[in-house]
């Protein structure tokens, strides 16, 4: 599905920073939450909120870009949302993941404070090693 204009259906991505930090891979992305994201519609009126689930698929979608190798998603555990992610917010996604590892950590941040945050585990890519 192509977005249009009026129907924008992903988060806008920014400037992307990788850091290597000993078997510790970083990856901090700038994002830019549009105004008119269709997810805001009817969630809630008069006071858009971002719904978790549309949260969680932009970190698996993300995930993927940077894992390529992480594709089939197991669990997610210890989620949580903090904080409302509304219209026009600008935000960091953290995404952390030891060398070889089948889980990656999120952390989505408005400023100072943490929106939300969660593990994500994949099942074993066949002939792979892991966690």
């Amino acid at each position: 599905m192509s977005d249009s204009h009026d129907e924008i259906t992903r988060l806008t991505p920014g400037a992307h920073e990788r850091r290597v930090d000993g078997e510790l891979e970083i990856h901090e992305l700038a994002l830019e939450v549009p105004a008119n994201l269709r997810w805001f519609e009817g969630h809630f009126d008069g006071n858009p909120v971002l719904p978790a689930t549309v949260q969680l698929h932009e970190v698996l979608r993300l995930t993927a870009t940077i894992w390529p190798d992480l594709t089939a998603l197991r669990r997610i555990t210890g989620a949580k949302f903090r904080r409302p992610i509304r219209p026009l917010d600008s935000l960091r996604l953290r995404l952390e993941r030891t060398r070889g590892a089948t889980k990656t950590r999120f952390t989505f941040v408005r400023g100072d404070e943490i929106c939300s945050l969660g593990v994500f585990e994949f099942a074993h890519a066949e002939g792979a090693g892991g966690e």
